[in-house]
């Protein structure tokens, strides 16, 4: 079984993993839209960049075909036009060239090739250097001169060529007698792309992946037809990528965004909507954890600690007033119940009293009657002898013994009056057993006004003496009396022993069994050890010990254990 405080630990742990993983997950499906959102923007911008790459690229292979195949100037430049009409030609294509680069946003060259002569054609930027376009023109010397030892053509698209460690986009128009291109330069591409979004990184790739413009941090990237993915560059940086091919070129084109969705600013908005609403969710729930506390848990606990303390024997709760109907009217009865079992409990209690006065009563009177017997059997056994002064002995000594008897009807006496009953007692013993029995008694002086219930030693004595007397030897019975501890309390051990043929092993596993209901007596000295126990169980509860023995020499022994009565207790 759980305790409501457990319980409501528990609940409050899951609604709070509940609302943690709430949030958890909020947070990821915001970062993942925000991821999609910032890619959906990043393809826009990528698809409009590459378009316009596109139709400048396009433009510029349009221009070209239209300036060599609208006029005549591949007819002029044969081996059959002299030098001079030549030469004119080509100055016809570089004026055509010029005009055709003026026009180009992107291209960095324009060039014409005639292989009978050898010679380029070239209209260039001023960004560009001699021993740069050398190396660019060597280059498509090299690839003519393959096309036509019969090697096909690569591809009537733009190319990305990597020419002395710096990469172009090149393009190559085969007009049968002469040749003619462009090429541009990708670093060239990527800063004017850039100038307007300093967040990005736009990279180009070959169609096997192959980086050309940012080979440090990035080496190669697999493209894939997914809106986005993620990548990381050399140094373990995550970016969100974005790719898109070119139509008009073999190659793709990249943006990059490093992968911190917190420096766009409605992710930031988002975020903090998500953050505002975790923390209300969260103070609303100790809220009304705390709510709950106050007006269910909180009463719960004081009913059972008043059930606790009414179950320790405290009649007198505090119960506070509670808001709620039900558990008012939970107090209400309680209370009332706790005042009905307080009064029940009382009646009960009185009762039992009176019913154990008169037991104590009744048991005392048969204390009595039994000696009276014992007694009237002795004088009958001295009458038998004709012993006439014994017997007139006998009577002084009984009339005292029945004086104190008959006065004293109170359940507690002095130990000194009971010792002095006792003595009376004995000396009719005496009387009746001349010369073979003896009495000694061994007192602490310390213990003689201390109560002790009536008749007790008497009884012992008297039982000592039915089962001691032996005529055959001479018989003595020793009575101690030494203060001691019971149960860490203050209190008496009185010991009485003879040199009797002592108890039976079936007498002594009767009398020292603690349940007296299932005690088989069989005379009349017996009846009297059950009385005077159950009178000890009355008057010190389960505080007073009892114990019968045989002494290893012969004889019996019975030792009791009294705490001292206190004067209230006297009463």
């Amino acid at each position: 079984m759980h305790s409501i405080k457990h319980l409501l630990k528990i609940f409050s742990l899951f609604m709070f993993l509940i609302a943690t993983l709430a949030v958890i997950y909020i947070g990821v499906v915001s970062n993942k839209n925000m991821q999609k959102k910032v890619a959906e923007t990043n393809r826009m911008a990528l698809t409009i960049a590459v378009n316009d790459i596109d139709r400048a690229l396009e433009r510029t292979d349009q221009q070209l075909y239209d300036l060599l195949y609208s006029s005549n100037i591949l007819s002029k430049l044969s081996n059959d036009s002299d030098i001079e009409e030549q030469y004119l030609s080509q100055l016809q294509i570089s004026n055509s060239l010029k005009q055709i680069f003026s026009q180009c946003e992107l291209v960095n060259g324009l060039w014409y090739y005639i292989p009978d002569y050898e010679e380029f054609v070239v209209s260039t930027s001023g960004v560009l250097n001699m021993d740069e376009s050398k190396k660019i023109l060597e280059s498509m010397a090299i690839k003519i001169r393959s096309y036509r030892e019969g090697q096909p053509v690569e591809s009537s698209k733009w190319l990305i060529n990597e020419i002395n460690g710096s990469y172009y986009l090149i393009r190559l128009i085969d007009l049968g007698k002469a040749y003619c291109g462009a090429w541009v330069r990708i670093d060239g591409i990527g800063q004017s792309l850039l100038d307007s979004r300093g967040d990005l990184l736009l990279v180009f790739s070959s169609l096997d992946g192959n980086i050309v413009n940012d080979g440090k941090r990035f080496t190669h990237f697999t493209h894939s037809e997914d809106p986005y993915e993620f990548v990381s560059d050399s140094e373990g940086v995550k970016y969100l990528q974005v790719s898109l091919k070119s139509q008009t070129g073999e190659y793709w084109v990249s943006y990059l965004t490093q992968d911190n969705p917190m420096l766009s600013n409605q992710f930031d908005k988002d975020l903090f909507l998500v953050g505002l609403a975790a923390i209300t969710t969260v103070i609303l729930f100790f809220a009304s954890v705390h709510v709950l506390q106050r007006i269910i848990y909180r009463p719960l606990i004081k009913l059972k600690n008043a059930m606790s303390d009414f179950r320790q024997g405290d009649f007198s709760p505090a119960l506070d007033s509670s808001r709620l109907l039900e558990f008012e009217l939970l107090n209400q009865t309680f209370e009332s119940m706790i005042r009905e079992i307080k009064d029940l409990k009382i009646d009960i209690y009185e009762q039992q009293l009176m019913q154990q006065k008169i037991k104590r009563q009744y048991l005392q009177i048969q204390l009595k009657s039994h000696f009276y017997l014992n007694c009237l059997n002795i004088i009958h056994s001295l009458a038998q002898i004709r012993n006439y002064k014994l017997i007139q002995e006998l009577t002084r000594s009984l009339g005292a013994y029945f004086r104190y008897t008959s006065n004293d009807s109170s359940e507690l006496n002095p130990l000194e009056n009971e010792l002095e009953h006792v003595r009376n007692y004995m000396h009719i013993q005496e009387i009746r057993f001349p010369d073979r029995f003896a009495y000694f008694e061994e007192v602490s002086p310390s213990l003689l006004r201390e109560s002790i219930p009536s008749l007790v030693l008497q009884t012992f004595i008297e039982n000592s003496v039915e089962h001691a007397i032996d005529l055959d030897k001479d018989n003595w019975i020793r009575l101690t009396i030494t203060p001691v501890e019971v149960n860490q309390a203050k209190g008496m051990k009185i010991s009485i022993r003879d040199n009797g043929k002592g108890f039976t092993q079936q007498q002594l596993e009767q009398l020292n069994n603690k349940d007296d209901h299932n005690l088989v007596l069989d005379s009349k000295n017996e009846i009297g050890i059950k009385n005077v126990k159950s009178r000890l169980g009355l008057i010190y509860k389960e505080k007073a010990q009892i114990h019968f023995s045989n002494d290893p020499d012969g004889g019996a022994v019975i030792n009791l254990w009294l705490p001292l009565l206190k004067e209230e207790d006297d009463k």
